[in-house]
């Protein structure tokens, strides 16, 4: 059965539910029973206090009469007897009859669907109202009744059982002892239905009882057995968790709710497996990218050697350039003041040959301090709203400064359509001059250099296109790193320090722009420089 049981029911909350719901149900039904059994005895229990109460009263009412035919019997005998006795009496056995009235009543309304009982309650209330007639009419003989009308004690003596046992043709006292008699019995029989009742309801409280009793340790049986087992394979599968087993598994688990937990523990298992196995798997990454970064630093530490060994020759090239500049500067000074006063033109050629070594020194400085002013906080963008149009004007104040006694010209495109812009007219010249001074500088064909200056709806466009010769040893993916200069660069300019041009980066980016160089053909290079119209904040 216990199997039958478990096949039927594979679920484990199926099986809860299936039997909470049987004792639920037996507890209802004796519920159900008990609430019935004590109407039903309630019923029956009243019914006899209400049959005991009528047959006390018609016992009351017997009594009473009898002690007034006592009293009857002295008053017309002796002396001795109370009128006060007498009416007593008399109000007992009309409370007697209008108790009788009211319990007859509910006596009715208890026996309502009862046809038989309706019957005998319907008799007994026949026998009521007769009672009530003779008694009225016993009241009124009693009272009028004078005892010294009866000289002879037979006559008064017939007149008494006249009066309360064969009053009008109805013997009182029969009918008064029928009426109890039937009461009795109703009584008796109220009783024993009560007392049946209540056996019964101890009866069913114990069958039911042991029936709950039995339905318990049965299911409670099957359920501990249903559920031993799987209980068992958790607490051991967690024992080898504790010991670090996580390659342990639960095989064999049931098709219910204690299936799906040792199932998602199998699944929890496998997860932190592989966790684990990620865990190994990063460890070893970690390790490998800490070996990478300690290489990385290492080559860090490296670049860092170089770079001083770098900085102590830009210093030591940078004491070249300033002291050459300077030393002709007082050589040229000295040989004009030597000897005998000079003529005018020999005066202006040697101020000549100090200014332009003085420009020289004087662009060597300047590219120093902004070098310096590009590492610290000296290097400020202050960027204002101007109209796309005044950047032509920049371009030309930019030109200006560019070395006059060049032989190159320039061709300007102006493709510009108003907008607004947000640039430091400052940093914008200077970016200019850079590009256009390298631009005249690297120029060894003395062809025109083209610029044309446009924009679109999203930002503003300079191209500066220049021809020069062996452009392919130009390397243009380092032509704006900090100190570049290539071979081909070196012998054009032997005095620049490559700053310049990594300088006009710093500025574009600040602008939040592109700058970029290009080859357009083998004679042909182009710089590009690109800044948005709307600059994000």
């Amino acid at each position: 059965m216990q199997q039958l049981f478990l096949k039927r029911i594979k679920s484990f909350s199926k099986q809860l539910r299936w039997a909470f719901s049987i004792l639920t149900f037996l507890a209802i039904i004796q519920a159900a029973l008990t609430l019935w059994v004590a109407k039903e005895s309630d019923y029956h229990i009243e019914k006899g206090r209400v049959s005991n109460r009528i047959l006390t009263e018609l016992i009351d009412l017997g009594g009473n009469k009898q002690r007034l035919k006592v009293w009857l019997a002295q008053y017309l005998l002796t002396n001795d007897s109370s009128i006060d006795t007498k009416n007593n009496l008399i109000f007992k056995m009309n409370n007697s009859l209008t108790n009788l009235d009211g319990l007859l009543i509910q006596d009715n309304k208890l026996n309502a669907k009862q046809k038989n009982e309706l019957a005998i309650i319907s008799q007994q209330s026949k026998r009521v109202e007769t009672l009530k007639i003779n008694i009225r009419k016993l009241e009124y003989e009693v009272n009028k009744i004078d005892k010294n009308r009866f000289v002879d004690p037979g006559q008064a003596w017939k007149f008494m059982i006249q009066v309360f046992d064969s009053l009008d043709g109805n013997d009182l006292k029969t009918l008064i002892n029928d009426a109890i008699e039937i009461q009795k019995l109703r009584a008796a029989e109220a009783e024993t239905t009560a007392k049946n009742y209540i056996k019964y309801f101890n009866t069913s409280v114990y069958f039911l009882t042991a029936l709950l009793v039995i339905m318990m340790i049965f299911l409670s049986s099957t359920m501990q057995n249903s559920i031993r087992e799987p209980i068992q394979n958790l607490v051991q599968a967690a024992i080898e968790f504790s010991k670090g087993n996580i390659s342990h598994r639960i095989d064999n688990y049931p098709d219910n709710e204690f299936g799906i937990l040792s199932e998602k523990f199998n699944e929890m298992a496998i997860e932190l497996e592989k966790f684990r196995q990620d865990e190994i798997k990063k460890r070893t990454t970690i390790e490998a990218a800490v070996e990478q970064r300690t290489q990385q630093l290492k080559d860090a530490v490296d670049k860092l050697k170089n770079a001083e060994f770098e900085r102590k020759i830009f210093l030591s090239n940078i004491s070249h350039e300033l002291k050459t500049p300077a030393t002709a500067i007082l050589g040229e000074a000295s040989v004009t003041l030597r000897g005998s006063d000079k003529s005018a033109i020999d005066y202006k050629q040697s101020l000549q040959s100090i200014q332009i070594i003085g420009r020289q020194l004087s662009n060597r400085i300047e590219d120093l301090l902004l070098l310096a002013r590009t590492d610290s906080d000296f290097f400020r963008i202050q960027l204002a709203e101007i109209s796309s149009l005044e950047i032509k004007n920049l371009i030309q104040d930019a030109l200006e400064v560019v070395d006059p006694s060049s032989q190159v010209s320039f061709n300007i495109q102006n493709l510009i359509q108003e907008h607004l812009l947000l640039i430091d007219k400052d940093r914008f010249v200077q970016l200019m001059v850079i590009l256009l001074d390298n631009s005249v500088r690297y120029n060894r064909v003395l062809q025109p250099i083209s610029i044309q200056v446009a924009t679109d709806n999203e930002k503003l466009n300079i191209q500066i296109t220049n021809e020069c010769d062996h452009i392919e040893k130009i390397d243009f993916s380092n032509i704006f790193d900090r100190y570049y200069r290539g071979h081909h660069a070196r012998l054009i300019r032997p005095d620049g320090l490559g700053i310049g041009l990594h300088l006009a980066q710093t500025i574009v980016k600040s602008h939040y722009g592109i700058l970029t160089a290009t080859a357009l053909d083998s004679n042909h290079f182009q710089v590009q420089v690109s800044i948005p119209l709307k600059v994000k904040s």
